[in-house]
């Protein structure tokens, strides 16, 4: 009987273990095993399987874990690819997936709040509208917060202005990739604290005897709209009008100390400049017969440009005055960068006037690809041998034309970054900017040694002749003018100049006997599609004579 017990238990237990279910291997099943996604995003990546009821799952990335779950959760924080590999194992065997992720680096927008980083101030009750300059790749959203408040959601915001005091503003750009955030200052002044301003070209003029100059305000400020200006001389009234400028010039030698006294309803405000009647023209003139070749760099203030910075390094003007040498020495060009950047350039001697071309300055113009540069010379006049005196434009074909303007002013606003487009605005209430090209030029665009925030140019403004001969955008033309301009093509005359052209403030022959000094500064403000800014390039300053 017991022996029957034992072959009934035995015969069950072959009987279930017969019955008992195979553990097969696992199966990862994955519609795709390669993903991008840009920097900062999440990706979920979530396989199906087979035969894998009670398996242990692992994410790994060069051996190291990290994952347990059938899921991986992966957060893109630095561009670059990376290779996931999935494991799971059910103990009957182990299944092996691998993936592949990148990371590309996103394309949050760039913003510059003209103003912002020293503080945005307007007065109590008057309109004040703050624009943004803003560069990205795709469409972009604002939101404007006033003392931690939501205020607009508008691109420009209308700053409310009907309550004095300072207040914390931010502005939060964003778009598909990212978000920048600007915090800065606006500060309201209360009308009766409001204090009227108004800055000039220089501080001090000087000018031979017999001659005359323009003392042009170039910033008013807080200036009342009924305002008078009244100009007096060493305390003694000269000029009185409803314009700030003043013709000054005097038949006595000296120093003489101007002041603009400004009134309107019910504020005074007064504004100083000095100026020098020098001996007359020829008291400092210096002997003629020394090198052809200018003897020194006394300003290299480029505007920003694909080519400044490139092949230099200077932290300082003396050192971007001495790299500026160096190249022009060397026979390599410089470049002025976009509308208004320039050098100043001397001789260790007089240059005369003979009538016909007395100089040569030289850029790197060819057929369809003229940047042309103005010239400005200078006497001088005081005798210190520096550059401190007056200029005189030399005129060329497009002087005294409608469509050329003068006393034309941009000012450049520094990038937050390198790598980021550098705006401007003008006088003429015009912005753009200097487009970053890095696949041609990867430095920084703006002069190095600027450490201002901002800072502005000013001169005669062509009006450009470039454009698209493709329709496509492949191919610009940079045309020319007629005559009188650096780096300019033409077919007669390139590159030489007459002092016999320069010109005093209201367009009339200036008559100089000579020059000691020369300015040449970029001409027009436009850009080439591809091939960016026109930038005026120097290769060579030469007197004739």
């Amino acid at each position: 009987m017991k022996h029957l017990h034992l072959l009934i238990l035995i015969f069950f237990s072959i009987i279930m273990t017969g019955c008992a279910e195979k553990v097969l291997p696992p199966v990862i099943i994955a519609e795709k095993t390669s993903y991008s996604i840009k920097e900062g995003d999440t990706l979920t990546i979530t396989p199906t399987y087979e035969n894998c009821a009670d398996a242990m799952y692992e994410w790994r990335i060069e051996s190291q874990i990290i994952s347990t779950e059938p899921s991986l959760v992966y957060v893109g924080k630095t561009p670059g690819t990376v290779y996931p590999e999935l494991h799971v194992n059910n103990n009957a065997a182990e299944a092996f997936m691998q993936f592949r992720i990148t990371v590309s680096a996103g394309n949050p927008p760039k913003v510059t709040v003209p103003g912002s980083s020293e503080g945005i101030e307007a007065i109590e009750n008057t309109p004040l509208e703050i624009a943004p300059f803003v560069t990205s790749a795709t469409r972009c959203s604002f939101l404007w917060i006033i003392e931690g408040e939501e205020f607009s959601r508008d691109s420009v915001l209308h700053f409310p202005t009907d309550k004095a005091g300072t207040f914390s503003t931010n502005l939060c750009v964003s778009n598909a990739d990212a978000q920048t955030d600007i915090e800065f200052k606006v500060r309201i002044i209360p009308e009766e604290d409001a204090q009227m301003e108004i800055t000039f070209e220089k501080e001090h003029y000087r000018m031979s005897r017999g001659r005359k100059v323009k003392i042009s305000a170039v910033t008013l400020k807080n200036i009342p709209n009924d305002a008078t200006f009244c100009w007096r001389c060493n305390g003694e009234t000269i000029s009185e009008s409803d314009q700030p400028d003043l013709i000054f010039g005097l038949d006595e030698e000296g120093d003489y100390d101007l002041t603009l006294v400004v009134a309107g309803q019910d504020k005074n405000a007064s504004f100083s400049v000095k100026a020098t009647i020098c001996p007359p023209e020829g008291t400092y003139r210096r002997e003629t017969g020394g090198e052809a070749d200018f003897n020194r760099i006394y300003e290299f203030l480029p505007a920003p440009g694909q080519f400044v910075n490139e092949g230099y390094s200077a932290s300082t003007m003396d050192q971007a005055i001495e790299a500026a040498t160096q190249k022009l020495e060397n026979g390599e060009y410089i470049s002025l960068g976009g509308f208004g950047g320039y050098i100043v350039a001397g001789w260790d001697h007089s240059i005369s006037n003979t009538g016909g071309y007395d100089l040569r300055i030289c850029g790197n113009s060819h057929e369809n690809g003229s940047e042309p540069g103005i010239v400005w010379v200078m006497q001088d006049e005081n005798g210190d041998s520096l550059p401190n005196d007056t200029w005189y434009e030399l005129k060329g074909s497009e002087y005294g034309k409608d469509e050329t303007v003068s006393d034309y002013r941009v000012t450049y606003y520094k990038p937050s970054s390198q790598g980021e487009n550098i705006h401007w605005s003008d006088n003429q209430g015009k912005s753009g900017y200097i487009e970053y090209l890095p696949a041609y030029h990867k430095q920084n665009y703006f002069p190095a040694w600027i450490e201002s925030s901002s800072y502005t140019l000013s001169g005669t403004c062509l009006k450009a002749r470039n454009y698209d001969s493709s329709g496509n955008g492949s191919l610009w033309i940079n045309g020319s003018y007629d005559w009188g301009y650096v780096d300019n093509f033409t077919t007669e005359e390139t590159n030489l100049f007459r002092i016999s052209d320069a010109v005093t403030f209201d367009g009339l022959p200036a008559n100089l006997q000579y020059i000691d000094f020369v300015k040449i500064q970029t001409g027009v403000n436009a850009k080439s599609g591809w091939t960016g800014e026109l930038s005026t390039e120097i290769t060579s300053i030469t007197a004739l004579n």
